[in-house]
């Protein structure tokens, strides 16, 4: 396998247990979906809010929702209250 390229696999044959139309992609098409916005750096215990689901490393957005009860990214309304519950 060639640096900065990792397999994906787009189906797995149920039947024979192997992979079929597999693409290949680089690290920086993939990094965008695995990098908190917060940090910069890659998820670390990943956590989601559950209404917009946007996704952070689990000490970013709590602590981030200690100040504000709103998503860094939309602006969408966590929870009243308690943002924490909404956060898995």
């Amino acid at each position: 396998m060639e640096t900065g390229k990792i397999d994906i696999c787009k189906r797995l044959d149920s039947s024979t247990g192997s992979m079929e139309g597999r693409k290949r992609l680089r690290v920086p098409e993939v990094n965008p979906h695995v990098i908190c916005v917060l940090c910069g750096g890659y998820y670390i215990d990943a956590t989601t809010i559950i209404e917009c689901l946007h996704t952070f490393c689990k000490t970013c957005i709590v602590g981030y929702l200690e100040a504000s009860k709103h998503c860094p990214v939309c602006d969408n309304l966590v929870h009243k209250t308690k943002p924490q519950l909404r956060l898995r």
